[in-house]
């Protein structure tokens, strides 16, 4: 999970990824063989496989903080209960009072208003 904060021109190089490629000292057998397995798929695909690390790395991220728009949108829906376990009426009426503003936004776009600009 660290290697997500490194500049992604890091990642791959020796200094880095060797380091961390061999796993701590294990005195079970099984163990050191899932170690090793896990290492060698990370390498496989996180580092030298179909997703490069100029894709996951988040070092020089400017944009949003969450990984994808599922997540930031879970994240705004929780900020809209204003608890972290609402009851099931709150629950409901927040979910109405949404659904109510996103079909007002989508007539106002239907009608030729301008989006929204992105943060």
């Amino acid at each position: 999970m660290s290697l997500s904060v490194l500049p992604a021109f890091a990642i791959g190089l020796p200094l880095v990824w060797n380091w961390l490629r061999e796993p701590p000292p294990s005195t079970s057998v099984e163990l050191s063989m899932k170690l090793h397995a896990f290492s060698d798929y990370t390498e496989r695909t996180w580092i030298n496989g179909d997703f490069q690390p100029s894709l996951w790395s988040h070092f020089d991220n400017l944009g949003p903080c969450t990984t994808n728009v599922a997540e930031g949108w879970h994240n705004s829906l929780n900020s809209r209960f204003g608890l972290p376990h609402p009851s099931l009426r709150l629950f409901l009426y927040c979910l109405q009072k949404l659904q109510h503003e996103v079909q007002c936004r989508e007539l106002q776009l239907a009608a030729g208003r301008r989006a929204k600009e992105q943060k």
